[in-house]
């Protein structure tokens, strides 16, 4: 199957998932985090669009835990993404080239960035929408000796056999959904 055929699928799968079943997930998946998120100081958050779990649940915990929260931002022209202090305020993902950073950290001093996505598969491989954005930041993931845990963040029925993998991909440590996590 191909990626894009498996994104498809997904996609129409998670789109008939029960607004009451989505607000359960979302409370599930806030406590089955915990232990990522009771562990780590600096943790990078996604706005969610479309479909990915909404994570505002998640993100109220970690702020009255006292946790360092950032968000990416993708300028329009530019496959690398920057990790701004979190903003409740703004929830685009692209940005214009002139728009400025406050408060950036580099992706790798994150102790733990939360990552949506469309599947995975029971090895780690995530599947996104096929922008590149996380794989193309991620890139030199694997030559520093210190780096921050990804965790993908989506609902069970994403949980697939294999996803078909390109050398860029990058894998995930773990991934949460409203029924566990997995450290793979």
């Amino acid at each position: 199957m191909t990626k894009e055929t498996l994104r498809q699928r997904i996609s129409d799968s998670c789109a008939k998932l029960e607004p009451g079943f989505r607000e359960v997930a979302k409370q599930q998946v806030s406590i089955n985090l915990q232990p990522l998120i009771l562990a780590n100081n600096s943790i990078a958050m996604y706005h969610a669009f479309g479909l990915e779990l909404d994570l505002q649940i998640v993100i109220n915990n970690c702020c009255k835990l006292g946790k360092k929260l950032y968000q990416p931002i993708a300028y329009k022209d530019s496959k690398q993404m920057k990790f701004a202090r979190y903003d409740p305020d703004c929830k685009a993902l692209f940005y214009l080239p002139e728009y400025q950073i406050c408060n950036e950290i580099k992706w790798y001093n994150l102790d733990l960035i939360l990552i949506p996505l469309i599947a995975v598969d029971i090895h780690g491989n995530r599947l996104g929408k096929g922008g590149g954005y996380y794989d193309a930041t991620l890139k030199d993931l694997l030559s520093f000796a210190k780096r921050p845990i990804l965790c993908g963040v989506g609902f069970e029925e994403q949980v697939v056999e294999n996803i078909p993998v390109d050398k860029w991909d990058i894998k995930l440590d773990y991934f949460v959904s409203e029924s566990r996590l997995v450290k793979f």
